[in-house]
């Protein structure tokens, strides 16, 4: 590739046909690499295409001459050569360009200015197809060339993605707006992955009304299709919440305890278990499905589980590919889950009464499960857009988001916590402190979920493992951000994963004891007495303020101030990082099941660290699996390498 460069330098403004013929065949490998070829690709039909083209540029160079001076090909090689040539060209004149421009948009000091854009070199698709090969990647290079202070964009086909990284402008994400929409993004995951019929999308697409009891000014949308406010107000009154959220999660952890003993696999000698990521979804994903829906979907349909992780695999699929006949597998995966949800409700619907979410109607029942699912389907069937295939998209959108993020977070913190015996010994003393001191006080349940080690635990692998995008679409006026504009009709998108990998933002450790943010850290979300994060400028709340409601503060470093080690003992504490720690989204659009996610995932591992003696099998110490990242940007990011998924086990 340096070659490349230096040939452009060296014949900048001269002759095309003394460009085209000092390049080598040499230098095309690197470069079909990049425009054409998967990042690492090394199967047999990428290295005979590297030789194919290698052998038709070094046979056509000396032709390129001849073409220029007005001479045919006169072979298909030749023509082919001519071909390679001219499209490496125009890519090469595409990348300067956009280079070229990239660069004055940063350096312009204007205000209003548009954001730079990542350059690129295939004319017209952009970044589109490293975005959809390969995205955690691109987003890397991406944070890498422009930091956390400047908003760039990716072209993507027709479309431009701008991303805001500085956490002072988080907070435009997080809170309701006319001027902030997420119609687009959310009409094409509802179609695609949910399988929502076109005939009921008009309904989410035309609510203009809001979240809040009273619609926004201007919105003409009827009381019963104010699809956004029933679903917020169903969330909070039924599913956010601490009563709620220990309710839901004391039920998990029984159902879980109970699967567990009945498990036939689970024995008391040592055994191998080739893969334990799978055994522990299943686990999760039985006892969650029946503490929100309950039990009556297990009963009726017992291949749930198996259906919906095949579903989950295709999911990317299912994003990058409109077409069902370019990807029927993977729309084939999606059409039984909806056939399994639409089951479970005309059972349901046959045995028990949805609309029976007063307080004196219990909380829970076999066949619809929580006074949330009865909730939800109240409303559905109130709003005539909404038949039986719609209802049961909603519902396959319901139990992919109270499954999937939890789920493969909860496999990371196993990672975490078992690859480290300290940690795992910790662990275990800490639950055995609270079986001992906290009965008849609170639940084992809630206290573990409230423990700081703990909760930091899961703060930090949500922080890692999650690389999902909050996605608005710019309506109204242009968006200003400081001397930056976002041009109406734009999309705006927030990455959690820069947020997360922000230096300037979280706690690093000390010059003694480092601890970078690209690593695990258990204790990163631990504040000490007198301890200040450099996202604080801080330690009190003179304004009154929440929060989620105060404007993100200058940063400046981390000053721990420690009392006597006798005395000293650590809170979890997220203050500081409402902009930047965003794996559940922020603000008022904060998913409402937060709380239950984090009850999940601690209680999960609590049971397991208590109950069994597990060791990981990883090849050396230190190393860890790869996140997969074909599963961009849909949250949380399951194990790529297989290897650390097998793992022997033995009850305690």
């Amino acid at each position: 590739m340096a070659s490349i460069l230096t040939y452009l330098k060296t014949y900048a403004g001269k002759d095309l046909g003394g460009l085209m013929g000092g390049l080598g065949a040499k230098d095309l490998p690197i470069l079909s690499a990049s425009l054409f070829l998967p990042h690492g690709a090394a199967n047999t039909y990428t290295v005979n295409l590297y030789q194919l083209v290698c052998l038709c540029l070094s046979q056509g160079n000396a032709f390129i001459g001849r073409a220029l001076n007005g001479l045919k090909p006169s072979t298909a090689l030749e023509w082919l050569a001519l071909l390679v040539c001219l499209t490496m060209l125009t890519s090469l004149i595409t990348i300067s360009i956009t280079g070229i421009q990239s660069a004055l948009a940063v350096s312009s000091s204007k205000s209003g200015k548009r954001p730079p854009m990542l350059p690129y070199w295939i004319p017209i698709a952009g970044s589109i197809y490293p975005f959809l090969g390969d995205g955690l990647s691109l987003m890397r290079r991406f944070m890498q060339k422009y930091g956390y202070k400047v908003p760039a964009g990716l072209k993507l086909g027709t479309t431009t993605l701008y991303f805001v990284s500085d956490p002072q402008f988080a907070p435009i994400f997080f809170k309701p707006s006319p001027q902030m929409g997420a119609n687009p993004v959310l009409l094409y995951f509802m179609q695609n992955v949910l399988g929502t019929p076109r005939r009921a999308l008009p309904l989410y697409a035309e609510d203009n009304s809001g979240g809040h009891p009273t619609p926004f000014p201007g919105s003409c949308v009827e009381p019963e299709n104010r699809i956004r406010f029933h679903h917020m107000q169903a969330a909070h009154k039924f599913l956010a919440g601490s009563h709620n959220g220990i309710q839901l999660s004391e039920r998990y952890t029984d159902i879980l305890r109970r699967n567990i003993s009945a498990n036939d696999t689970v024995q008391d000698d040592w055994i191998d278990y080739p893969d334990f990521y799978a055994f522990l979804r299943d686990m999760m994903f039985s006892a969650s499905t029946e503490a929100l829906c309950g039990s009556e979907i297990l009963r009726l349909i017992p291949n749930l589980a198996q259906d919906f992780w095949t579903y989950d695999d295709h999911v990317p699929t299912l994003m990058k590919t409109p077409y069902r006949w370019l990807a029927p597998k993977a729309y084939k995966a999606r059409d039984k889950m909806l056939d399994d949800i639409k089951l479970w409700h005309e059972h349901a619907k046959a045995h028990s009464d949805f609309t029976k979410i007063d307080p004196q109607d219990p909380d829970w029942e076999p066949y619809f499960g929580t006074k949330y699912v009865r909730a939800r389907q109240k409303f559905f069937h109130d709003i005539k857009m909404m038949d039986a295939n719609a209802r049961a998209a909603e519902d396959v959108g319901l139990i992919f988001a109270a499954s999937v993020n939890s789920i493969k977070v909860t496999f990371w913190v196993f990672f975490e916590v078992f690859t480290r015996p300290a940690l795992l010994a910790r662990v275990r003393e800490i639950a055995r402190l609270i079986h001992e001191s906290s009965e008849g006080k609170e639940s084992h349940t809630v206290a573990r979920g409230n423990d700081p080690l703990l909760q930091s635990i899961f703060a930090e692998a949500t922080r890692l493992r999650i690389a999902g995008i909050i996605g608005r679409e710019v309506l109204g006026n242009d968006l200003t951000l400081g001397k930056w504009s976002i041009p109406k009709g734009s999309f705006i998108g927030l990455y959690s994963r820069s947020a997360g990998l922000n230096s300037d933002v979280w706690k690093t450790g000390t010059a003694d004891d480092p601890h970078p943010v690209e690593a695990f850290w258990a204790e990163r979300f631990l504040v000490y007495p007198k301890e200040t994060r450099p996202s604080e400028s801080r330690s009190s709340d003179p304004d009154g303020l929440k929060d989620e409601q105060r404007p993100h503060p200058k940063s400046r470093p981390c000053t721990p101030v420690l009392p006597e080690k006798s005395s000293a003992k650590p809170i979890f504490s997220t203050r500081g990082l409402n902009n930047v720690y965003v794996p559940f989204n922020g603000g008022t659009l904060a998913c409402p099941g937060r709380q239950f996610a984090r009850y999940e995932a601690i209680n999960t591992l609590v049971e397991f660290a208590l109950n069994f003696d597990i060791e990981c099998k990883v090849p050396t110490t230190g190393w860890e699996p790869r996140m997969n990242g074909g599963f961009f940007p849909m949250g949380s990011l399951p194990p790529l390498d297989e290897g650390i998924i097998e793992a022997a086990y033995a009850s305690d």
